[in-house]
């Protein structure tokens, strides 16, 4: 497989994070120019990784339970998304321990709207019922992050689940997860008694879900992946035991505090390949790793502007893709606090939104490309008939003036006419809500054999789509 090699992956293949193999060939045609990107349209470089256009909801979220989110979803294809803490929705209850019966149809009803959209579920297990945590009175924080109480009747209530989503209503839930961000202080109460009680935990649930469903596949544990200590201390503890890991899922925002990481949207390909490489120092089998929540910002959204979060979120669709990441989900679909969600308060679509629906608009097969970098990353890909181009520009230094490049497709393929769409978001578009309104393309005469140059203008912060179609194209 080829695929182009950027800056920092040729710094990591230096530092002996990436397999030193052959992965671009020799250019072809005239010298690239400075303002110049140049799509080689004919030249495979892998494939797009639709998992990437994936949503995490947060809990107790139940999203796909409202209409207006279904509403606003609808144009949306996302192909995975997170239902976070199902062991304990504080918006409905699972288990009624009077009376030892289960209640599934909010559960049920919410992974049928989720696969009825096309996506893949990932089901997150995490957060403990008050009848079975092990702090009810809330001695050392919230009952619902504490251990169980009783390991075996929490390893039944999770096989419970597994068997009732695989088995009796046959949803084939191949991922679940197990946890979130233990170490983030209060999401498991217990951590500072010691970690040990945390793999335990795992433990316990790990061979619950195999036990309930041998073809299930468990991993996690959804932590900040700023900290690969707690992941090789898992590792640790896991494989003498034999405790199954079947995938990884690691979250990271911008704004979490390493030194100007939110000038660094590169951090995810660098983080997963390190994640990459730790989880291989203790296994010979690679694992698939997820990025469960992933954004600019974490908590806030008046720390960085509307367009800020759009060109950050162009630039990370790119470096997801140039990582070893199989899947991410961006955090989040509905407005949480003053986060920087897909919607806003009005269920309307935000500029993520768009910028999320321009990925998984990407046809399959990525296509190679020179004239990245100072900020500017590309994500090129076509099918018979069509050739899609997201450029992104993320650049934060102060005064970074607006630039002028020049698109340009090689070996497109296309000849007589066509048609030529082109969107931008900018500062003055990413404000406003709501989808952009149908695209108006132009028609070309395409010469066969000739390049098309497009120009395209680039703020410091700006994401630019440009869509080619035709009826006559390889």
């Amino acid at each position: 497989m080829t695929f182009h090699r950027s800056w920092l992956s040729s710094l990591l293949l230096a530092a002996g994070l990436l397999p030193a193999t052959s992965c671009r060939s020799n250019d072809r045609g005239p010298a690239l120019q400075p303002d110049e990107i140049r799509v080689g349209c004919d030249r495979p470089a892998g494939r797009i990784k639709a998992e990437l256009g994936g949503v995490s909801q947060g809990g107790n979220a139940d999203g796909y339970l409202k209409p207006p989110v279904l509403a606003a979803l609808h144009d949306l294809p996302v192909k995975m998304v997170r239902l976070e803490a199902v062991t304990c929705n504080n918006t409905y209850t699972l288990y009624d321990p009077a009376t030892g019966r289960y209640d599934w149809r909010k559960l049920d009803q919410e992974i049928e709207a989720i696969q009825k959209s096309g996506a893949t579920v990932m089901l997150n297990i995490f957060g403990m019922p008050q009848w079975l945590s092990k702090d009810p009175e809330q001695k050392l924080g919230a009952w619902w992050w504490a251990p169980p109480r009783d390991e075996q009747r929490w390893a039944r209530y999770v096989g419970d689940m597994v068997r009732h989503v695989n088995h009796d209503k046959h949803y084939n839930i191949k991922y679940w997860e197990f946890w979130n961000e233990p170490s983030g202080g209060y999401f498991f109460t217990h951590w500072k008694l010691g970690k040990e009680l945390f793999w335990r935990l795992y433990e316990v649930t790990a061979r619950a879900v195999k036990e309930a469903d041998p073809t299930a596949l468990v991993g996690g544990f959804g932590d900040n992946v700023h900290y690969p200590e707690h992941y090789r201390d898992w590792f640790e503890y896991c494989r003498p035991r034999q405790i199954p890991i079947d995938f990884l899922t690691v979250h990271w925002y911008g704004e979490w505090p390493e030194a100007d990481s939110w000038k660094k949207p590169e951090l995810y390909q660098r983080y997963a390949v390190a994640l990459n490489a730790l989880h291989a120092s203790y296994y010979p089998r690679e694992v698939p790793i997820f990025y469960t929540e992933w954004n600019l910002p974490a908590e806030s959204d008046s720390a960085f502007s509307a367009i800020q979060q759009a060109a950050f979120m162009g630039s990370a669709f790119y470096w997801l893709q140039e990582s070893p990441a199989a899947g991410a989900m961006f955090f989040r679909v509905e407005k949480y606090r003053a986060l920087g969600a897909l919607l806003d308060e009005q269920f309307r679509p935000r500029a993520p939104w768009r910028i999320m629906k321009l990925f998984t608009q990407l046809p399959a097969q990525r296509v190679q490309v020179q004239g990245v970098g100072n900020g500017i990353t590309v994500l090129a890909a076509r099918e018979p008939g069509r050739l899609a181009v997201m450029v992104s520009r993320y650049d934060p230094a102060p005064g970074a003036p607006a630039v002028k490049k020049t698109l340009t497709l090689h070996g497109h393929g296309f000849t007589g006419s066509c048609r030529l769409s082109i969107r931008r978001e900018t500062a003055a578009s990413a404000a406003s809500p709501g989808p952009w309104p149908p695209a108006a393309p132009t028609v070309l005469t395409v010469a066969a054999g000739q390049p098309i140059s497009v120009p395209l203008p680039l703020e410091p912060y700006a994401v630019a789509w440009v869509e080619i179609e035709g009826n006559n194209a390889n």
